[in-house]
């Protein structure tokens, strides 16, 4: 065949595209050499040589031919053109991955106009029946929080259900970039798109987001999936001095593709711009508004979080950005504009306090608009708060010195001190002192004494009792406080925590209805790869050490653990089967998944952590407790023996 004849390295790069050229087509697109040379960042006329390379691959299957320009495929027998497009794909290593799995199945199901059958589906993504189910299963899941759903059944063909809307906002949150990586946009319309958008001193983030919208409402409006009546609220945009600018701009663009454009399409392309981020300087010939409700908005806010936290916070010194942050805020939130933010877990651990504030923010939020503030939205809210209190003194700095006096051994202190890095910034000064070391002199030096025992004598500084295992966020809220007001309440003190508390997270929590082990440790993994705790090769490791010997233990508890070389934290996920499954003649109820750094360097802790696991593992009332729980708060519970 042809592709035999050429050499190595070409086929490495040409079947790649041709590849995905072939896809391209496949979904019923046309268009033409110099749009996908564009695209592909290839010359016209190496798409011209790609198309002829694949009509001699499809011998007769299908054929790629040129229509006043614009290329389009036409399929003659299915099953062989199956048989040449999988060849095609086992050089495409983008299927390896269950979440781009998912992804390509988004994309295939939101764009068929007929039901999409499973094994057609497991063909094409080189995938077994049963791992596609599972993909299908997490996708379900997904899509659910959208109302979305996947209807039918794997027999019969499975669609697509739910609101134009809701479809485009998942896409936009989740997988844009993987279903709309090649779209050929065509040069003229991205080119007016990012004249006009330049013109009105929109930033460089702003101009990509609004050609992402301007791409997907393009492909779907194109493809017969018309937005449909909005909310009335989505109207009330049209009024607003952006709206002139999008709606010439559609004009044009609707000219150029001799198609009529509706409003509602046009408020879409709109949202970009009302919901952005906040411009890191507005320019002069782009003059921002603030709305009439935003200053109003704000004063609720500062009275909220002075009545409920006793913190008087200084409205001058940040309101202007405060208040352009907010008026943005409002508009995603009203509007259903999706804005992640990859900082959250970083930000409610570092500012607890802020967080604090961002939370009673948004409820007053959600109380105005009627809508509910996402936990992004309100990281990127406590954001400015944090900012605030570090620009004003009122957050841990440079100078701020806590000293930990512990009366156990070297285990507990370092256990301690891992807990204390996790809460404090790394600037922050932390010294451990033994009961026999510690002395009135020597603490009253500290800004805060830390101590798991009562001290024979009285301090100067603010003292906190805490026991070796201790609610993290209570503790950095209490810190904070004492650094705000000077005001010392009590001891941070949480008996029932185990020390695997530590490395659980409610994202890396699962429940399995109808999973088998291995497809569930394989989605567990998958969760850690994505959030850098494991490298893309963690779970086949996983699977040659289960054939070196079971991790199984007793009463159906599994301790699946290898190295991983991602990260130099340990990452731990949970996983719970309220009907218990099989796995190599063993019952498995619960799975904890262990990656464990390569030089992890803790044998103490790993040590703590195996002996927790193994007194659950002999606990079989604890077991059928966290078997029984339907959410993260409900298994911590359970977990405690609470």
């Amino acid at each position: 065949m042809a592709r035999a004849k050429r050499k190595e390295s070409e086929k490495l790069s040409g079947d790649a595209r041709q590849a995905k050229i072939l896809q391209y087509f496949r979904e019923g697109n046309s268009a033409t050499a110099a749009t996908l040379g564009g695209q592909f960042a290839v010359s016209a006329r190496t798409i011209r040589n790609d198309i002829r390379t694949l009509n001699e691959e499809l011998a007769g299957s299908a054929v790629i031919e040129s229509k006043n320009g614009e290329y389009m495929m036409q399929v003659f027998d299915r099953e062989s053109f199956r048989l040449v497009y999988s060849s095609f794909l086992e050089s495409d290593d983008r299927f390896n991955s269950s979440e781009n799995r998912r992804h390509y199945c988004m994309g295939v199901l939101m764009r068929s106009a007929e039901p999409v059958l499973t094994d057609e589906l497991a063909y094409e993504i080189h995938v077994g029946r049963t791992t596609l189910i599972g993909d299908l299963k997490v996708l379900r899941e997904e899509l659910a929080s959208y109302h979305i759903s996947i209807e039918g059944h794997t027999s019969k063909g499975l669609v697509l259900e739910g609101g134009e809307f809701d479809i485009r906002v998942y896409v936009l949150e989740n997988c844009f970039d993987d279903i709309y990586a090649e779209y050929p946009l065509d040069e003229e319309i991205a080119e007016m798109l990012e004249i006009r958008l330049k013109q009105l001193n929109y930033e460089k983030d702003i101009r990509r987001l609004g050609r992402k919208y301007l791409i997907l409402m393009l492909d779907r409006f194109l493809t017969g999936h018309f937005i449909g009546r909005l909310p009335d609220r989505y109207y009330n945009l049209t009024a607003r001095r952006e709206f002139s600018m999008v709606d010439r701009l559609v004009n044009l663009i609707a000219d150029f593709l001799h198609i009529g454009l509706p409003v509602e399409e046009k408020i879409f392309l709109m949202l970009p711009l009302v919901g952005m981020r906040t411009p890191t300087d507005f320019g002069e010939a782009y003059q921002i508004h603030l709305d009439e409700q935003t200053g109003p908005l704000m004063e609720k806010i500062f009275d909220e979080i002075s009545a409920r936290m006793d913190i008087r916070l200084n409205r001058e010194a940040f309101a202007k950005e405060l208040a352009y942050h907010l008026m943005f805020m409002v508009n995603r939130v009203r509007f259903g504009i999706p804005l992640s933010n990859p900082l959250l877990g970083d930000i409610r651990r570092k500012y607890p306090l802020a967080y604090r504030m961002a939370q009673i923010a948004g409820e007053i939020i959600e109380k105005e608009v009627g809508e509910p503030v996402s936990e992004d939205e309100m990281g990127h809210l406590a954001s400015y708060f944090g900012i605030y209190l570090e620009e004003t003194g009122m957050s841990l700095g440079q100078d701020f010195s806590v000293a930990v006096v512990c009366g156990s051994g070297r285990v507990t202190a370092k256990l301690i001190l891992v807990q204390l890095k996790k809460v404090l910034d790394p600037s922050v000064t932390i010294d451990l002192f033994s009961d026999e070391r510690a002395n009135e002199v020597v603490l009253n030096d500290y800004d805060l004494v830390l101590t798991t025992l009562d001290l024979p004598y009285s301090l100067d500084v603010p003292v906190l009792r805490i026991r070796e295992i201790f609610d993290e966020e209570a503790l950095a809220q209490q810190i904070e406080k004492i650094r705000v007001s000077g005001i010392l309440e009590g001891s941070i003190e949480d008996s029932n925590r185990l020390v695997l508390e530590e490395f659980l997270d409610e994202s890396r929590f699962f429940r399995f209805e109808n999973d088998y082990y291995e497809a569930a440790v394989s989605r567990m993994a998958t969760e850690l790869t994505k959030q850098g705790l494991a490298d893309i090769s963690f779970f086949q490791r996983i699977l040659l050490r289960e054939q070196k010997g079971s991790m199984v233990f007793e009463n159906g508890v599994a301790l699946p653990h290898t190295i991983q070389t991602a990260s130099d934290k340990l990452g731990f996920a949970v996983g719970l089967f309220p009907q218990s499954t099989v796995y190599n003649g063993k019952e498995v109820s619960i799975i904890f998944l262990m990656a464990v750094p390569q030089n992890m360097g803790e044998d103490d802790l790993l040590l703590k952590l195996y002996d927790e696991i193994i007194a659950i593992a002999n606990n079989p009332a604890r077991i059928a407790g966290m078997q029984k729980a339907k959410s993260y708060q409900a298994f911590l519970l359970a977990l405690r023996g609470e």
